[in-house]
């Protein structure tokens, strides 16, 4: 049976981004009716779909493994409440649609009959009518779409939200509240706390049921007029809310906060990963690509721009390279786990921009590869653009620092390719035959977005090779990082 499927649900049914899709409607493959797609269009663009098992969950959460470098996870299923809620509604439907069927066939048997009354008194129109329904009537009832049975399964294990009035939309997996999974998939709803105290992340159930995770009292009192806050629940059926988003760094506070050293780990000799932790009270709301300072205390101050996304739960990262300044030169001979490091910000424009579905070229010279791979990684929490392609320039063999994250990542997606780069003089050449290498479709970057990061004189290189080849300067996205 045909049936109509969201832009989301249908793009994870079939294993491919939703930005492969909203290319194939813009270029008249896949038809839209008032935003919903058929499943039988999509299982003519992707014969493959029809599959008995349950490989494409399985590649998704392949997928979403590699692409955020986190440990290997079980996919857990919902606890015994949400599961019985979430299969007594498909039961009810089941049920709704079977007394739909039984008086649809009571009709057919009426009309049956009458026409062939009709027939029999020598009306030729209503004897081709009854001969042609008796036709029908024997070659049975359609066979059941594979994709119709995958979407059954997906409504058990996960629910479907969409945010109003942005239209976004995203799936709650397991006992995660809507919040986490808001963020998981690269939203930017507003949050504070993410344990209930602030109140920030409070939004207005349109339609659906909610439920306090774990079932915390505190959790499950009336919420009020003002709705539910999000990091306390989770969905039990598919929902719509009512929430704002930001939409740009002017939609982001500045924030004061306190953090500790959490990790440090030299993945070169003067390359150091740090990793701060906040207070889970008190956690930074910031957009992929920006900046914060840091400071050990009143004299060792630093801006370093967040080489980690929203969507993940393990708090901030930064790329910190040895130099003279004072404050590397502390990180690598200094600093110590559980050290207390100040966080002011965030700052920055150098933000994805999320609506576009345009294929995206990231550029990066040497540790400016630490926002661009923020923006890489909410760019496949949103699932959104149509391909990227990464081209990592260093000064040094052996300079790629996360060389094994690029290449997980273009194992993980199709539509993702990883070029790392040495140039021998300056990068201008380098970026160009590059841009040559991928293909006729690049040959003009008009329909592309491009984010390029590094010292300055790197954009001032390679930012003509980009226009010379058609991209638009509003399509040119720059961040300084010296």
């Amino acid at each position: 049976m045909d049936r109509f499927l969201t832009l989301t649900r249908a793009a994870r049914l079939v294993g491919v981004p939703r930005g492969a899709l909203q290319k194939r409607i813009k270029t008249g493959e896949l038809a839209t009716f008032e935003g919903l797609v058929r499943s039988d269009d999509l299982l003519r663009l992707y014969p493959e779909a029809r599959l008995e098992d349950n490989s494409v969950f399985e590649r998704f959460a392949r997928i979403k493994d590699e692409a955020y470098t986190r440990r290997v996870r079980e996919r857990v299923l919902p606890d015994a409440s949400v599961l019985a809620a979430r299969v007594t509604a498909l039961s009810r439907e089941q049920a709704e649609l079977r007394a739909q069927l039984s008086r649809y066939r009571s009709l057919v048997d009426v009309l049956e009959q009458r026409l062939r009354e009709r027939a029999s008194g020598a009306d030729a129109a209503a004897a081709e009518l009854h001969a042609w329904l008796r036709r029908e009537l024997r070659a049975g009832a359609p066979a059941v779409a594979p994709l119709a049975v995958e979407d059954g399964v997906l409504r058990i294990i996960a629910a479907h939200v969409r945010v109003q009035p942005s239209g976004h939309e995203f799936f709650v997996e397991g006992n995660e509240s809507i919040l986490a999974a808001a963020l998981r998939t690269g939203l930017a709803l507003p949050y504070g706390c993410t344990d209930g105290s602030c109140g920030r992340c409070r939004a207005r159930v349109v339609a659906g049921d909610v439920r306090a995770v774990d079932g915390g009292a505190d959790a499950s009192r009336p919420e009020g007029r003002d709705g539910v806050r999000l990091c306390l629940h989770t969905a039990v059926t598919d929902v719509v809310l009512e929430s704002p988003e930001a939409r740009g760094p002017a939609d982001i506070e500045r924030q004061h906060l306190v953090g500790w050293v959490r990790s440090m780990k030299r993945v070169a000799e003067d390359v150091m990963l740090l990793g701060l932790q906040t207070a889970p009270a008190n956690r930074l709301r910031f957009l992929a690509g920006q900046s914060v300072t840091l400071a050990l205390g009143e004299r060792l101050i630093r801006d370093y721009p967040i080489a980690s996304c929203p969507c993940e739960e393990g708090g901030l990262q930064f790329h910190v390279r040895r130099g003279t300044d004072a404050f590397s030169a502390h990180l690598f001979d200094g600093l110590r786990y559980g050290d207390v490091v100040s966080v002011v910000g965030p700052e920055g424009r150098f933000v994805l921009r999320a609506e576009s579905a345009n294929p995206v070229l990231f550029l990066a010279w040497d540790t400016g590869f630490a926002p661009v791979k923020g923006l890489i990684e909410q760019a496949m929490a949103l699932d959104a653009a149509e391909a990227m392609h990464l081209w990592w320039g260093v000064r040094t063999e052996g300079g790629h620092y996360l060389h094994n994250l690029c290449r997980a990542w273009a194992d993980a997606f199709d539509n993702f390719t990883y070029t790392p780069a040495v140039p021998s003089g300056a990068p201008g050449p380098g970026v160009r035959k590059w841009l040559a290498s991928l293909g006729t479709e690049a040959a003009a970057l008009a329909a592309y977005d491009a984010y390029v990061a590094g010292p300055a004189w790197f954009l001032e290189a390679v930012a003509p090779e980009l226009i010379a080849r058609g991209l638009a300067p509003s399509q040119l996205y720059a961040g300084v990082v010296d």
